[in-house]
């Protein structure tokens, strides 16, 4: 049994007419007659009732009719799902971010936009620490990743794309109370304290930007407090055991007791940037991607 004699069928039982089926299916009578009969021998069933003047469905045949038709109903489904898939209109992007990182507040609206948009792709977000986060990027947990504009990936990664979303001068942050400093101290107060950086699996190349930012302004290299995360970080300032160096996209500025200067001579800048990799297969990663640049032109 095949879909055409399927097809054939249906529509044999619907006109109740071999000849009117063949008009409608654009063949001849004897090629219906032919699919019916086959069918038949095929099931071992008698589908129509030939004995009379006019066709007739059996009994047999008008289960088969009601069946047949929800099959095809759900050949078409699928077959529109699939490529709604392949268009990536239809499909589930999987999104991380830093635990620190208020994305609503460097995009705000987006997710609730996008999901009108396109109400078939469905967005899961995560939050993890900086190493959790590009392991699950980099072993394909995750399609899209929202992290620090320096990030650092193995070479051996696929090409990964980024967009970026947010850029400022990078900001030195520390507590000057715990530093036994008054409110408003210079650069030069804050030569000698450790410098707290967030560790990490890879090279220390994702420290270089940092350091190389302490360094042209006299900053103390030598001395370094390493932390597993932002949190942590934001604990060890507060705590006054060291300073960090970071861009105003996260959560830190919220904190009473931490202040910062911004580092107005330093030439490039630092911020958040959206990533993810060429050559996946999930067609939703570039409609969310094209979508978040569209976005961004408009806020």
């Amino acid at each position: 049994m095949n879909l055409s004699q399927v097809k054939c069928f249906i529509m044999a039982a619907k006109e109740l007419n071999f000849t009117k089926a063949a008009e409608q299916l654009y063949t001849t009578q004897p090629t219906v007659s032919k699919y019916i009969c086959n069918l038949e021998k095929e099931l071992g069933l008698n589908l129509f009732d030939r004995s009379g003047k006019s066709l007739k469905l059996t009994y047999s045949g008008k289960i088969l009719l009601s069946e047949f038709e929800k099959i095809l109903e759900n050949i078409d489904k699928t077959v529109l799902k699939a490529k709604e898939l392949s268009t990536g209109r239809m499909g589930r992007l999987n999104i991380g971010f830093p635990t620190s990182m208020k994305v609503t507040n460097l995009l705000p609206g987006l997710f609730r936009e996008f999901s009108k948009e396109y109400p078939d792709i469905s967005v899961e977000m995560f939050a993890f620490d900086f190493k959790s986060l590009n392991r699950h990027f980099i072993n394909g947990k995750l399609d899209i990743i929202l992290t620090r504009s320096f990030e650092k990936f193995p070479q051996n990664c696929l090409a990964i794309n980024r967009l970026p979303i947010s850029r400022s001068k990078p900001q030195l942050y520390f507590n000057h109370q715990m530093l036994g400093l008054d409110s408003n101290p210079s650069i030069e107060d804050l030569k000698n304290t450790p410098l707290i950086l967030i560790e990490t699996d890879e090279p220390v190349t994702d420290h270089e930007f940092v350091i190389n930012i302490a360094r042209k302004y006299g900053l103390c290299t030598s001395k370094i407090v390493p932390v597993n995360s932002i949190e942590t970080m934001f604990y060890y300032i507060e705590s006054g055991e060291g300073i960090a160096i970071l861009g105003s996209s996260y959560q830190i500025t919220k904190s009473e007791f931490i202040s910062c200067i911004e580092l107005n001579n330093v030439d490039s800048e630092v911020g958040t940037d959206i990533y993810w990799k060429e050559d996946v297969q999930n067609p939703s990663i570039n409609i969310f991607a094209d979508y978040v640049s569209m976005y961004i032109s408009t806020i």
